[in-house]
Formats: structure tokens, sequence, C-alpha cells
């Protein structure tokens, strides 16, 4: 398990279950000659589920944990983010001081 303090991500795709919210995102790392993109299947739970969001928004996860389960049966790993709590940056009342955080 990897514990996740601080990261930003842009929302593509919401999925919301009973019990919690299915998000695709991306994230982006400034790399000599351009950016490097990475693609995150994200699972909303608890406080994190009950935050607006919506498909295009660019969130600051403040915790979270990386999970990579084995499913034994189908012979494969599920990588996933599941979020505990996050910021909303593309909310009105929230303003992003400095915008080379978010390359995307």
């Amino acid at each position: 398990m990897i514990i996740i303090k601080k990261a930003f991500m842009k929302i593509w795709k919401i999925t919301a279950k009973e019990k919690y919210v299915l998000a695709n995102a991306s994230s982006s790392e400034k790399i000599e000659d351009g950016y490097k993109n990475s693609n995150w299947n994200l699972r909303l739970v608890g406080k994190a589920k009950k935050i607006n969001v919506k498909e295009g928004d660019r969130i600051e996860i403040t915790s979270a944990k990386i999970e990579n389960i084995f499913d034994k049966e189908n012979n494969k790993n599920w990588l996933t983010v599941v979020v505990f709590d996050f910021i909303n940056q593309t909310e009105d009342d929230v303003k992003v001081e400095d915008d080379d955080d978010f390359p995307f």
C-alpha cells in the first residue's frame, strides 16, 4: 500500500455506485521535452464520495492510498487509487496560486 497526501489530477469520466464513485482520471509530469501522462482508476469513498465533482474538473487529492489487488480467478492485477479526501480546484471559490502545478 502506498499513501498519497498531495496529487493533482483531471477527471475524465464518473460513474456513481451505491457505496462509492468510480472516476477515470489523468495526471501529468513535466519532462525534458514535454509531458509524461498517466491514467488512473479512482475510487472515491467516504468524504470524497460526497464532494461535488464532474467530468473535466481538476482536483488535488489530499488523502488516498494505492492498492494493487491480485485476482487469482482471472490471473490479473487491479491497480486502484482509493481517494478519501480531495479539493476540487475547478470550483469558483478555489484559487490556484501557481498554474504550473496543473500541467494538463
